[in-house]
């Protein structure tokens, strides 16, 4: 399996997290018109459910049930990567949410703490903490020689180039110079008619010519009938 470029993995990250962000404010604004009239806790709870959506997206990321993105995340999927396990088989959502938890765990622990009374002085505590454990997460692809980070030794799983993958399970063209394979029997040539029967055997008889059965029927005719006479238009009787 080929490893996936550290450079275009960053950039998928980052696509991601724009995604998740995106997810993020969009339900704020429709959450808080549906839940801005209750007093006090609305704006609360509105602002954590928003925010554990877009961690959620950030959990699930690498095994989204949609067939287009062929079990990566958008931002992998725009650079033909995917991750799978050690062994090259799927991933799930359960694997996938495991191995994400430096990215997502900071943002939940957010969506938590922002709708109690301490929430706005642990929340950026929580945030700082978020930031520095996805450092160390970029720090480790770009230095482990399989660009593993520590979600990925957690859960055995490894990010690859897709297109590498699926040249390799291509089966190799033939050798040049090599003999093609024998026709297959339904291919083969059609068999060739039957032989002419041998000398002295039983042939079939060719029906006769219309010259030689017009012949036969004179030579059937009565032998004794007196040839017809010449038929003269000019004899007067």
């Amino acid at each position: 399996m080929a490893k996936a470029d550290p450079t275009k993995r960053v950039i998928a990250a980052i696509i991601d997290s724009i995604i998740s962000g995106l997810i993020t404010f969009v339900l704020s604004f429709v959450l808080g018109l549906v839940l801005g009239w209750i007093p006090l806790l609305g704006a609360a709870l509105a602002a954590a459910l928003s925010i554990l959506a877009g961690a959620a997206y950030i959990a699930i990321k690498d095994a989204l049930p949609i067939e287009q993105l062929g079990g990566a995340s958008i931002g992998k999927s725009l650079f033909n990567m995917k991750v799978v396990k050690v062994d090259g088989s799927p991933i799930d959502m359960e694997t996938s949410a495991k191995r994400n938890i430096p990215l997502w765990a900071g943002s939940a622990a957010s969506a938590v703490l922002v709708a109690t009374v301490i929430g706005g002085l642990l929340t950026p505590l929580t945030g700082l903490a978020g930031f520095v454990w996805v450092c160390i997460e970029c720090y480790k692809v770009f230095t482990d020689p399989n660009g593993d980070r520590w979600g990925d030794t957690y859960v055995g799983t490894r990010v690859i180039e897709t297109t590498a993958a699926q040249a390799a399970a291509a089966p190799p063209p033939p050798p040049a110079g090599s003999v093609p394979p024998p026709p297959t029997p339904e291919a083969a040539a059609p068999p060739p008619p039957p032989p002419p029967p041998a000398a002295g055997g039983d042939a079939p008889e060719a029906p006769p010519a219309p010259e030689a059965a017009a012949a036969t029927e004179a030579k059937e005719e009565d032998p004794y009938k007196a040839p017809d006479a010449p038929w003269d238009g000019d004899t007067k009787h």
